[in-house]
């Protein structure tokens, strides 16, 4: 009998005995924030869905104040955007600074290896460490002080008055309430602060501006009266201040400060503050404590990459650190948010972030990959259940767009919130609800006419998971999605050309070879023809799901994938510069491009088309594109460097990598892996996503076959040093090191799967 995932992730952890310490990050000094608009000496944490910028602020008159800018996946306004939960600031009496603040001894340290930050002021050290539960929606910060102090704390409300938003790519502004303080009725002292949305009409709104407006009544409101409250309790009596702010009684040498938080989406307002009320109340920090390290040690012990070598210190930094701000927000239900992640640290509007509160697919994607070989898969499901939920959304907005189509169809667009499953509004069209033209299933936004194919990307990137895990119950949850995914395509254009193949006209090739229009368009002059990330997907996920286990998958749901194979075009392919072929971003392209994304190299990714386990004229194919390609920059969401892993190019793919973990910190942050604002807003959640992407492409490919057969080493330098523990498809676990070109200590789990690793050479 096969073991379910969860007792096979526990059964490695007692076999492969090896385990993995992560170094810490560590600052002996503070930034100057004279001039800042952010708070620059932060460092994040959190338990996958809350998470907080713990900061250290010097711009204040007197003493820096230590804090917590605190954030949740769950916390949503009015406008629909993504909003900081709350601001949380500590002071001590007498100050443990020195009055030349220069002169006082200080360490920051992020102890990567259990989720803590630990700040330690002074000599003897004043200490301060806060950590957000791994188990539970609770931030703790303990401070101790080697003599007596009184501690003051304030919690800021972001939003002390009601306001009026208009979202990005939004046309119609939205009321904002304002946050309040949750006030105890026995002893009238601040217990804690929410945010209530009074009956946001952002839903209704949206399906009206959508055409969408049939829907309403059968779409789930998640907005309308959405409620996040956050609670604290103290280890010592404390007495009010002013609003919003306590002290303690007496002078203490120990304070324990726990705050809870939590969100719900029902109409009653006491839900949200009841459940953070519960949950403190519940709490026993001791053994939640061991339980928090516990699963820190799991994290860390189920995959590690340890690189070194010429140039590599801050490649094998920024990987670790990577992957652990990937695990601090993805286990939720919502997708990382690409712009800025859950932790931007304006000092003003704090809620801002640059592309709005839509996430969108091109950037979106890029954390998810690069879990499948470090094993991190229920994170990678968080992101299934975002767009699981909005799955029945998505069927019925196409049986209005496109009434025609039969059986249980869907698609959505490239820019989609997290909550509904619409696009923008102002991608839409601005003033369309009611009018029939364009015709309703027409967006405006050239950028998002025709650009459907990320739910083909989600759906390999699902029949990934199945590969890798071998998960039933998960692959039955997500084929209801991929299924309808492949419904919509096979009926979304039915032109046949002379060899009884699907003509994809009009269709753009992502956002670069666009088609902005709906009639009279030409192919190569105003549209595209047969866009190749679309072909490359269908091919690809086709062929997957007609290999799915016949006990998983139906007769006619395989005569029906069957039928729309045979009818498939071949992947677009074009002359290179060099007389022979390479590949295409469409069969026939629009004029000019209007992105810089390389749409001819979908086939390698992320589609996988050709790869690594290519060879001879097919991964030339590939070659000739990536030699030719059109955009050479690499950073942010840029795939020039996973492309080069994937089809071989170790020198390429290693330059690249160097250069990418060469980028300081975005400006106003310090964090190394808060990157720069290159495509998105800062701190990308993009740039150090792609780099680890080609990391363990670099490492570890599957051959994508029936017998799950993957290549170790197939894109790696030999004068880089690796130990490694990484996942492949088959629930197969790799363990060793590569030194000095040699491999050592190598391990397979289970011993069965030996066979199934291809050991290709390192390159010199």
């Amino acid at each position: 009998m096969r073991l379910p995932l969860c007792f096979l992730l526990s059964a490695l952890a007692s076999r492969l005995v090896t385990s993995y310490l992560p170094p810490p990050v560590i600052w002996t000094d503070l930034s100057s924030e004279e001039k800042a608009t952010t708070y620059v000496n932060s460092m994040p944490i959190g338990n996958g869905g809350l998470a907080a910028n713990v900061f250290v602020d010097t711009k204040p008159e007197g003493p820096p104040r230590f804090g917590l800018l605190i954030s949740d996946q769950r916390a949503w306004n009015e406008a629909g955007e993504l909003m900081k939960v709350g601001k949380v600031t500590f002071d001590l009496s007498p100050s443990p600074w020195d009055s030349n603040i220069s002169r006082t001894s200080f360490q920051m340290l992020l102890n990567v290896s259990m989720g803590a930050v630990v700040i330690d002021i002074g000599d003897p050290a004043t200490r301060i460490t806060s950590y957000v539960d791994a188990n539970h929606d609770v931030l703790v910060v303990d401070i101790s002080s080697p003599r007596g102090v009184i501690i003051s704390t304030t919690a800021e409300l972001l939003r002390p008055a009601s306001s009026v938003l208009e979202p990005q790519f939004d046309c119609s502004a939205y009321d904002i309430s304002a946050d309040s303080y949750l006030i105890d009725k026995e002893t009238n002292i601040t217990i804690g602060w929410s945010h209530l949305n009074y009956g946001a009409n952002f839903t209704a709104h949206t399906l009206t501006q959508l055409n969408l407006e049939p829907l309403y009544d059968t779409t789930e409101d998640r907005l309308h009266h959405r409620h996040t409250a956050a609670v604290w309790n103290f280890s010592e009596p404390m007495n009010e201040v002013s609003e919003g702010t306590v002290k303690t009684r007496a002078s203490v040498k120990t304070l324990r400060t726990v705050i809870a938080v939590a969100t719900t989406e029902t109409e009653a307002s006491t839900k949200a503050p009841e459940g953070a009320m519960t949950l403190i109340c519940a709490y026993d920090p001791k053994p939640a404590w061991q339980n928090h390290t516990n699963w820190w040690e799991n994290f860390w012990n189920t995959s590690w990459i340890e690189i070194s070598g010429e140039k590599a210190e801050a490649v094998n930094e920024k990987y670790t650190l990577q992957r652990y701000i990937q695990a601090i927000q993805t286990r939720q239900p919502y997708p990382l948010k690409f712009n800025g992640m859950l932790f931007t640290a304006q000092r003003d509007n704090p809620d801002y972030r640059q592309w709005g509160g839509l996430n969108w697919w091109q950037n979106a994607r890029m954390p998810y990959y690069n879990m499948l070989v470090s094993g991190d898969f229920s994170m990678q499901t968080s992101l299934f259940k975002s767009y699981l939920a909005t799955l029945p959304f998505a069927i019925e907005k196409t049986k209005i767009y496109f009434p025609g189509m039969k059986g249980i169809a869907a698609y959505w667009d490239e820019y989609v919130h997290p909550l509904i499953g619409t696009t923008h509004p102002q991608s839409y069209g601005c003033g369309r609800a009611g009018k029939s033209d364009p015709p309703i299933w027409y967006s405006d936004d050239p950028w998002n006419h025709y650009n459907l194919q990320g739910a083909l990307d989600l759906s390999f990137l699902m029949l990934d998971h199945y590969a890798w895990t071998e998960d039933d119950e998960t692959l039955k949850e997500n084929l209801v999605l991929i299924d309808s995914v492949i419904n919509f395509y096979s009926q979304w254009r039915t032109t046949k050309d002379d060899n009884g193949k699907i003509v994809l006209f009009p269709t753009q090739s992502v956002e670069t070879w666009q088609c902005p229009g709906y009639e009279n368009m030409v192919a190569g002059v105003n549209c595209t023809k047969n866009d190749q990330p679309t072909i490359s997907g269908l091919w690809a996920v086709v062929t997957r799901l007609l290999r799915l286990p016949a006990s998983l998958t139906t007769p006619d749901q395989r005569a029906k994938w069957e039928a729309l194979l045979s009818v498939l075009p071949a992947i677009p392919t074009t002359k290179s510069r060099e007389g022979g072929t390479k590949l295409a971003p469409c069969e026939v392209c629009s004029l000019f491009a209007r992105n810089v994304e390389n749409a001819d190299l979908y086939a390698v990714h992320p589609y996988r088309n050709i790869t690594a386990k290519s060879s001879g004229p097919e991964l030339g194919l590939a070659k000739a594109a990536y030699d030719e390609r059109r955009f050479t920059s690499d950073k942010g969401w840029n795939q020039n460097v996973m492309d080069a892993a994937l089809i071989g190019l170790a020198s390429e793919a290693e330059r690249m990598v160097i250069a990418r973990a060469s980028y300081p910190p975005a400006d106003g942050y310090r964090f190394p892996v808060f990157a720069p604002h290159l495509q998105d807003y800062p701190p990308s959640g993009d740039h150090y996503a792609v780099m680890n992407n080609a990391i363990v492409y670099m490492l570890l490919q599957p051959m994508d076959d029936e017998l799950q057969n993957m290549i170790l080493f197939p894109a790696w330098p030999c004068h880089w040093n690796v130990s490694f523990k990484l996942w492949g498809p088959g629930r197969t676990v790799l363990e060793g090191s590569l030194i000095n070109g040699h491999l050592e200590g190598f391990k397979v789990y289970p011993a069965t799967r030996e066979q199934a690793v291809v050991i290709r050479g390192c390159q010199s």
